[in-house]
């Protein structure tokens, strides 16, 4: 028998070498100057949006460098035939208990996360990517294999970075720990 794969789902996965405890101190000082915004999170404090431009005198212009970097590769997987561009980017700060409810990113093609701060472990809250047709596969293969599994789950490590396609499904698991979570979220044109 031939088995054909349809609809196959690109994650990328990059580690940097960023200096975390400059991006992190920058972190929480946005987060003094501003109330933040709610938008999928429950709990934590996210950032009104930045732009590539607002972050070139600050600890994050390398990590957009990064972005755009390892994006021109994981839009050529995609097949894409423009450069991605990024559009905007918003900082987490997730302590005890907060999380994410499932959601995409509407209006982008490329969204993305890169950890700066977490205990590198499942309690610190993973990055869980869910199927459109979860129901109808789990209903009818209850065994899971790589055709009917219906999530993927990531751990936050540290200095990692997550590419994806914007539509698809995703949500974060609480932070069951006693130390922030602090990732930058991201999407791409």
């Amino acid at each position: 028998m031939a088995i054909d794969e349809l609809f196959s789902t690109p994650i990328g996965c990059y580690t940097g070498n960023y200096d975390l405890l400059s991006i992190e101190k920058w972190c929480y000082n946005e987060m003094q100057k501003s109330e933040g915004r709610q938008c999928s999170n429950s709990g934590g404090w996210q950032s009104n949006d930045y732009t590539g431009e607002d972050l070139k005198q600050t600890p994050l212009k390398e990590l957009c460098d990064g972005i755009n970097y390892a994006s021109d590769e994981f839009g050529h997987i995609l097949g894409l035939r423009d450069r991605p561009t990024l559009v905007n980017l918003w900082v987490n700060i997730n302590p005890k208990g907060s999380y994410n409810r499932i959601h995409v990113h509407p209006e982008s093609r490329i969204s993305g996360v890169f950890w700066v701060k977490s205990t590198n472990k499942e309690d610190s809250g993973t990055i869980v990517f869910m199927r459109e047709d979860a129901y109808a596969i789990g209903t009818i293969a209850p065994i899971q294999t790589k055709y009917s599994v219906i999530s993927a789950s990531y751990v936050p490590l540290i200095n990692r970075m997550l590419l994806f396609p914007s539509c698809v499904s995703h949500q974060v698991f609480p932070n069951l720990t006693d130390e922030d979570r602090i990732s930058i979220s991201f999407n791409l044109v």
